[in-house]
């Protein structure tokens, strides 16, 4: 019988904090969860006659692909996430504009985790333009 877990599709949305900074950086689409800023709960947005409905006061929460479409179409910057083995991967991150590329000064033990670093100095990034 299977289980009403919430942990798997969680893993493809950003977290509240990235969430947090991706808004104070301008990102504005829509998306299909938000996270209620007084208690950092993600939530399905809701949908109403004129389509998706999001109050104000919450963040927008994205997908992981969502926000690397977006840094893609807005900055230019483009990612790759290398897995060196089972337990080790990197990410290098691209500018189209000569800009020299970033890299990872570390292992990361997942996938995952190297997704939400490459999320993470993407938005550095971003802050630094």
């Amino acid at each position: 019988m299977a289980t009403n877990s919430t942990e798997e599709p969680e893993k493809d949305i950003v977290s509240f904090n990235q969430a947090l900074e991706l808004c104070s950086i301008g990102y504005d689409e829509p998306t299909f969860c938000m996270y209620e800023i007084e208690n950092r709960q993600l939530c399905l947005c809701h949908l109403d006659e004129e389509g998706l409905y999001m109050p104000d006061k919450d963040l927008h929460a994205p997908t992981k692909s969502q926000v690397f479409r977006w840094f893609r179409e807005k900055y230019g910057l483009y990612h790759i996430i290398h897995c060196a083995s089972k337990k080790i991967a990197l990410f290098t991150i691209t500018n189209m504009i000569n800009e020299p590329s970033v890299h990872t000064d570390r292992h990361i033990e997942t996938y995952e985790e190297a997704e939400n670093a490459c999320i993470d100095k993407l938005i550095e990034i971003a802050k630094q333009k």
